[in-house]
């Protein structure tokens, strides 16, 4: 019945359709649009002369008890003004440790071999020298050695529902 129903609709529902006459038709001359410059960009309010990309590439290799680990990142940044006092930052990145032999895939410290990314955006409001305001969100990769992230052994701990107390 649906099949039907698409059908239907699709083939005996009239739709409005405007047209264009012949008089109105305005075609563009083509040797001005070739040798003038383009006057606007694609998104009409991004000003390309504010836009800057950055690109960082981190390679760090640590060793200890026998073991020995490679982390890789990459973060791409770009940065856009606004105006004098606001300014946007955003950035992208992706962290890989292809080898590390610390501990196998199942503990925590094991998650090192998975692919990671990670990113910011911050909007920084500057009107003064001494006045400043920063709004940001970030989502960074957290790693601990005890299982949970941002977890510091302090109050907690496994007993009865996690909570040692003071």
């Amino acid at each position: 019945m649906s099949r039907f129903s698409i059908v239907f609709f699709a083939l005996f529902i009239p739709a409005v359709v405007f047209g264009q006459y012949k008089s109105q038709a305005k075609l563009p001359d083509m040797s001005k649009a070739l040798t003038q410059p383009q006057t606007t960009n694609l998104l009409g309010f991004i000003d390309f002369s504010r836009l800057h990309f950055s690109h960082s590439f981190s390679s760090s290799f640590a060793m200890g008890g026998g073991n020995s680990m490679l982390l890789n990142s990459y973060i791409g940044t770009v940065d856009y003004q606004f105006n004098m006092p606001l300014f946007l930052r955003l950035n992208l990145g992706v962290m890989n440790s292809p080898y590390q032999s610390f501990s196998d895939d199942r503990s925590p410290i094991g998650d090192f071999n998975n692919t990671r990314f990670f990113g910011s955006a911050e909007l920084l409001y500057k009107p003064t020298d001494n006045t400043s305001l920063h709004l940001g969100v970030s989502y960074l990769p957290t790693y601990s050695a005890y299982g949970y992230p941002g977890y510091s052994g302090y109050g907690y701990g496994p007993t009865l529902n996690g909570w040692r107390g003071w």
